[in-house]
């Protein structure tokens, strides 16, 4: 096979078509980076076996991996399994995508310590998720979980307990008519849907400062036990009623000992 034409593409000046006769006339074979092209000191006139164009061709796909690879870490750091997911999408073949991490390593733009390291202290400094979330989202990104248990070890006991104080002080304000107990129990959720411990929700619980005094439980109490006696009066009388509005009660959180007060002040009142 002939090398018949070489040119630059159009759109993209730095590789470059490659034009063979085959026998029958000039066609279009296939086209190759500008480092390919003087790697393998491709030029009009020159002679490929199949063999050679071949390789050729696996030279030119090892070459835009490293390329596409380069210019995905150009958006920021990436971890090793980012980068062949990335190249993998791309339809590289799996040699052209090993071949291209290792050069990208060699490079030294690809390590996975100092980039866990780098999203925890973001994590921590910009966003209100606890260890156990980040550290799943480690997991997502290819991140050993050695490599991911040792960059928590910046997100001290400390840190994670002034983080969630803050988070309950700012979402601890309670709700209309909702027990404190109630209260509690949302916080609790909510922290341990962002990745906090219990151990520490339960001290940062006892530390934050959320206001909440008997004088606001006691009315909210009242309030649902009115619209409960609403609902509840349509259906049940007697001491059914009674058992049946002090499940309603305590299911809202109210203790056994309030809930009582107000069944026996609501009593004498009638």
């Amino acid at each position: 096979m002939k090398i018949t034409k070489i040119t630059v593409q159009k759109k993209r000046k730095d590789r470059y078509n490659i034009f063979l006769d085959r026998g029958n006339g000039e066609e279009y074979a296939f086209s190759v980076d500008e480092g390919v092209l003087i790697e393998w000191q491709l030029k009009k006139g020159m002679f490929l076996t199949q063999e050679q164009e071949e390789e050729i061709k696996a030279s030119d796909f090892k070459k835009d991996a490293l390329n596409k690879g380069l210019q995905y870490l150009a958006h920021g750091m990436k971890t090793e399994y980012q980068i062949k997911d990335y190249l993998f999408q791309k339809d590289f073949p799996e040699d052209a995508i090993h071949d291209a991490v290792e050069k990208i390593r060699s490079f030294g733009y690809i390590n996975d310590k100092e980039f866990a390291d780098a999203f925890v202290r973001t994590k921590m400094n910009t966003s209100d998720k606890g260890p156990a979330v980040i550290k799943e989202e480690l997991k997502n990104k290819g991140v050993h979980l050695s490599i991911a248990d040792l960059a928590l070890q910046q997100y001290s006991d400390d840190k994670q307990l002034a983080q969630a104080i803050r988070i309950i002080e700012k979402k601890g304000k309670r709700k209309k008519n909702e027990s404190a107990s109630l209260v509690k129990k949302r916080l609790t959720e909510g922290l341990l849907r962002k990745g906090y411990s219990l151990s520490i929700i339960d001290t940062a619980l006892k530390e934050a400062d959320l206001s909440h005094n008997e004088e606001d439980e006691w009315l909210a109490l009242c309030s649902q036990g009115e619209k409960a006696r609403r609902k509840l009066n349509k259906k049940y009388e007697g001491s059914t009623f009674r058992m049946k509005l002090k499940e309603n009660l305590y299911r809202k959180g109210f203790s056994l000992s309030l809930i009582e007060q107000y069944i026996k002040n609501t009593e004498e009142e009638k």
